[in-house]
């Protein structure tokens, strides 16, 4: 079975890209140092974080529950959302 991409369309900006916003999290990066003062960062490891929201990347439209006005932070909401919001045509 394959699985398709759901198309977010922001109500807001009209634009396509959505983001996560997380809360709470512990970032670590392995780093190297040299003697000239110039530091190379490694892989990104991100440890504890929380989903706050999903919003538009680029103007910040936040989804949010209609019925209870409150943002989204949950993947099954996001999914239902998209489909009773955006379409998929």
């Amino acid at each position: 079975m394959s699985e398709e991409l759901l198309k977010f369309v922001c109500p807001s900006c009209k634009h396509t890209k959505l983001e996560c916003v997380e809360t709470n999290a512990i970032i670590s990066y392995e780093v190297e140092v040299y003697e000239n003062e110039c530091f190379e960062y490694g892989e990104t490891i991100i440890e504890d974080s929380e989903i706050d929201c999903f919003q538009c990347l680029n103007c910040g439209y936040v989804l949010k529950n209609k019925e209870f006005n409150v943002k989204i932070n949950e993947n099954k909401e996001v999914i239902k959302w998209i489909k009773e919001n955006c379409s998929q045509l």
